[in-house]
C-alpha cells in the first residue's frame, strides 16, 4: 500500500519540520494517537513509539527516524504493529518562493491478505490526514512560542 500527500503552504520548512519532529507531542493533536514518546535520541536518528487508536483498532509501534534538519525525515518501522510487515516513509520539506511544499511518503505492507483487508481503511484515513493536521497546527500558531 502506498500513499502519497503533498501540499503547498506558506510556513518556513523549518517551522513545518518542527512539529512533525516534536514526537512526544503527537498525542496531543492527532485523535488517533493515544500516547507518543521518544524512545531513545541519537542525534540525527530518533526512536520513537507511537499507540494508535482508531475506533476499535489498537496497536504500539516503534519506529527508527533519520533527521535530516529541515528538508527530510525518513521513518522505518522497527518493532511492533503486530499486522504490519514493514512500514517504510519519508517527510520532504521542500523550501522556496513563498513557503514549504511538504511531502509525505508512505509504503507499506501487511502480514496477510486478511490484516491487509481490515486495516488498509484505517491506514489510508491516518496517512491520508497527517500532512492536513500538521499544516492546521501550524496554523493554530505551535511550534511559535504559542
Amino acid at each position: 500500500m502506498r500513499i502519497s500527500r503533498r501540499a503547498d503552504t506558506s510556513f518556513e520548512c523549518a517551522r513545518l519540520f518542527a512539529l512533525v519532529a516534536d514526537i512526544n507531542a503527537y498525542k496531543d493533536f492527532l485523535p488517533w494517537c493515544s500516547d507518543s514518546h521518544i524512545d531513545r535520541d541519537e542525534g540525527d536518528t530518533v526512536w520513537a513509539t507511537l499507540h494508535i487508536s482508531y475506533h476499535l483498532f489498537r496497536t504500539v509501534m516503534t519506529t527508527k527516524n533519520t533527521m535530516r534538519p529541515d528538508e527530510s525525515i525518513v521513518m522505518d518501522l522497527c518493532d511492533g504493529a503486530q499486522h504490519l510487515k514493514s512500514l517504510h516513509g519519508e517527510w520532504r520539506f521542500d523550501g522556496g518562493g513563498d513557503g514549504c511544499c511538504v511531502t509525505l511518503d508512505m509504503d507499506i505492507q501487511f502480514k496477510g491478505p486478511l490484516p491487509e483487508f481490515v486495516l488498509r481503511p484505517i491506514f489510508d484515513h491516518i496517512g491520508g490526514t497527517l500532512v492536513d493536521m500538521f499544516i492546521q497546527r501550524a496554523a493554530n500558531g505551535a511550534a511559535n512560542g504559542r
